[in-house]
């Protein structure tokens, strides 16, 4: 063992990663508390229930916050609740439109009757003060620059309306949303987040101020398992663990092989 190639190491590692890629494994994953939360609030919603959806990351975070981000739209359209798209972060539409149009058709949602998409507006913070007081007022138009009257939209005439809103956070926009939407209207929050910004968000989870929380790469593959539905998240993760098992077995078989050397050497001595 000691004498393998290298390369043969580098081989076999690509190899634990690519085949979990391709083929999910559907490795036990245990489902935390924090995504157990999330998962039982969403089911608590229904026809008729109004959600924002609003994926506020870049591409640098895709790899952990898209995972989230269908994850929760998947639930949401399975149990028949309306969603209005936006995001406080320009590539954040672009995320929306392609998450909602995609899976809208798997669920039978029409654009305008069951899910719109909000233009990006500059603002963060501000912007979600001001449609806060006037949904309506500040989204005259969806993002393609069509009228929101005779949409969902219609039906929010108070953020009141709206049942919850579930944000993929890669930054400050969950505090946001906590700060100026729960604190002041009362609209539960929900979402996920890349893993370093979790530790920010838990005195949220602690006052009762949302309602859940995906916990990067890990969150969503267990919001996947809770779903029934592997995909990318559940895929990556088998992809680690697979991979994590091969490097410690070669550092377990280098040890014995190292251990086994030495004692030969004293015996000769």
């Amino acid at each position: 063992v000691g004498n393998v190639d290298r390369r043969i190491i580098y081989l076999m590692v690509l190899v634990g990663l690519f085949i979990p890629l391709v083929w999910p494994l559907g490795l036990p994953l245990g489902v935390g508390p924090l995504t157990r939360q999330a998962f039982d609030f969403i089911e608590t919603l229904g026809p008729g229930d109004i959600a924002i959806v609003s994926p506020d990351f870049t591409p640098g975070t895709e790899a952990e916050n898209l995972s989230q981000t269908v994850a929760f739209v998947h639930h949401l359209m399975r149990r028949g609740v309306r969603i209005i798209g936006l995001s406080t972060r320009p590539d954040g539409i672009i995320y929306a439109e392609r998450v909602l149009k995609e899976l809208a058709p798997q669920y039978g949602y029409v654009y305008g009757r069951d899910f719109v998409i909000m233009p990006w507006k500059a603002g963060n913070e501000s912007l979600i003060v001001a449609f806060g007081r006037d949904f309506q007022g500040t989204f005259p138009y969806d993002y393609a620059g069509r009228s929101t009257q005779g949409t969902l939209v219609d039906e929010v005439t108070s953020i009141r309306e709206v049942d919850v809103i579930v944000c993929m956070v890669t930054g400050e926009s969950m505090h946001w949303y906590v700060r100026q939407i729960q604190a002041v209207y009362g609209v539960p929050v929900t979402g996920g987040g890349t893993a370093v910004t979790i530790p920010g968000l838990m005195p949220f989870i602690a006052a009762g101020q949302m309602e859940g929380i995906l916990t990067g790469l890990k969150g969503a593959a267990e919001y996947e398992m809770l779903l029934g539905i592997p995909g990318r998240a559940v895929a990556g993760m088998d992809a680690q663990s697979l991979s994590h098992i091969i490097i410690m077995t070669f550092i377990l078989l280098g040890n014995v092989a190292y251990l086994y050397e030495r004692k030969n050497r004293a015996r000769r001595a």
